[in-house]
């Protein structure tokens, strides 16, 4: 769990047990958590707050503060205290720790904010508080979030906030940027068991990614014709859509957690998924039709480019080598290209990769080497290629580090020069760990050794 300085709940205690007392202590500790206050009963609880108000208002403790009421003869006690603290001060967010549930009548629940039921990890305490504090909760109507950071930090408010079901409609162009910011947020939702449904648009230019990267049966993945949607919908509570985004990064998306609007669009997702037809019946339908080999293709957006790294991994039988200037190194931080490149090494392809080391992709140079790409150094290597034994992409040189104009070509006899011009490269090149040892020894992870 993490939270930024600006967000950092204030944790108030209800509790006798010195015992539990230090729990709390250690784990909020180490969450980096501040126990504001620790009061023995609900009834001191109640008179800190009813005394004071003028100082109450000011104290910073209890801004953005949690309330952990441990439960006591009865439930009837603990809804008392929480009635009463609520028309003292409305602020703090009281969840309920309880030994029986079933003590705590139903048409109750909606007092507290949370109710946690002993025995408990402390990881459900800690995603508890993060639900009952996140800036959603309280935000009625649409509201528009941008940049990286801010749709980041949404989608993962989202994600931790109790949900059993995420249903993501993504047309084929946008899939690959859009989980380029939310695959640490999905990851962690299928292994809480969160029911993922993902729809697009699984076609012959995107059939190999999917049939590599996408085996997983934690996630449903169906394919309908053409889709230009980019949506999410989060059980009945959260609706997120794209409205912008470039260079693979997601710019700005519209929210709401409104629930005439959360309910239709979950009706739309509901409509187009009963029309949709399951990955593995697609993927067998795409293998069946005749698909006519595109010699040559010419393509200059990012999102392309990325699409046809993969395909060219993916296919790769054998053997991949690539040759490209410095920039390009970062494209591997692409979890799309990264899984077809792991995926291609678990299938025993041999990757050879020449590039100049420079200081800007010594880190990326050397998670490919520990993924177990040969990588060499050749100084002054100006745009790139990328060849397999049936495939060949060539990139002109860049005027940034993610913007390039490239071919895409399958003649045999390009194919077997490009080979022999690597190979000949290749001979001239210097293995990358010893450049990085020699020009970047603060930085290298690798004991100085001979080849």
């Amino acid at each position: 769990m993490a939270y930024s300085s600006s967000n950092l709940p204030n944790i108030i205690i209800v509790e006798d047990s010195p015992r539990l007392i230090a729990v709390y202590k250690r784990f909020f500790g180490l969450a980096g958590l501040k126990i504001a206050k620790i009061f023995p009963s609900g009834g001191e609880l109640l008179e800190f707050f009813a005394n004071s108000s003028k100082d109450r208002q000011n104290d910073s403790s209890l801004q953005n503060s949690v309330i952990l009421l441990r439960n006591q003869s009865s439930a009837a006690v603990d809804l008392e205290t929480a009635s009463r603290l609520k028309t003292i001060d409305s602020r703090p967010k009281i969840v309920l720790v309880t030994n029986d549930l079933k003590s705590v009548p139903a048409i109750h629940h909606q007092t507290f904010e949370a109710i946690l039921e002993k025995p408990f990890l402390m990881s459900d305490l800690f995603r508890t508080i993060e639900r009952v504090t996140s800036s959603l909760r309280n935000l009625g109507g649409f509201k528009i979030f941008e940049g990286p950071e801010e749709v980041q930090n949404l989608l993962k408010e989202i994600l931790v906030d109790d949900i059993s079901k995420l249903c993501l409609c993504v047309d084929s162009k946008t899939f690959f940027d859009f989980l380029s910011v939310t695959k640490p947020y999905l990851s962690k939702a299928i292994s809480d068991d969160v029911q993922v449904c993902l729809l697009t648009d699984i076609d012959a230019d995107n059939f190999q990614f999917w049939k590599e990267s996408f085996p997983n049966e934690d996630i449903e993945i169906r394919h309908i014709n053409g889709i230009k949607l980019n949506f999410l919908i989060a059980d009945v509570k959260h609706y997120l859509t794209i409205i912008s985004s470039e260079e693979k990064i997601v710019q700005q998306v519209m929210y709401s957690n409104s629930d005439s609007l959360v309910s239709q669009e979950r009706l739309l997702f509901e409509s187009l998924w009963r029309k949709s037809i399951g990955l593995r019946k697609r993927l067998r339908e795409l293998e069946q039709i005749p698909q006519p080999e595109k010699k040559l293709e010419f393509f200059n957006t990012n999102v392309d480019y990325i699409t046809h790294r993969v395909n060219i991994v993916s296919g790769a039988k054998k053997s991949l080598d690539v040759c490209y200037e410095h920039e390009f190194a970062q494209q591997l931080r692409s979890p799309a290209l990264r899984n077809a490149y792991q995926s291609a090494i678990r299938r025993g392809v041999k990757i050879r990769h020449i590039t100049e080391v420079k200081s800007d992709n010594v880190s990326i140079l050397t998670e490919m080497i520990k993924m177990r790409v040969d990588v060499h150094h050749l100084s002054g290597v100006k745009g790139g290629f990328a060849v397999n034994e049936t495939n060949m992409i060539c990139t002109a040189a860049s005027d940034g580090p993610m913007s390039s104009e490239t071919l895409d070509f399958r003649f045999p006899l390009l194919i077997q020069q490009a080979q022999w011009m690597f190979d000949s490269l290749w001979k001239s090149s210097t293995p990358a760990q010893i450049m990085i040892n020699r020009m970047y020894p603060e930085k290298s992870p690798f004991e100085n050794s001979v080849y």
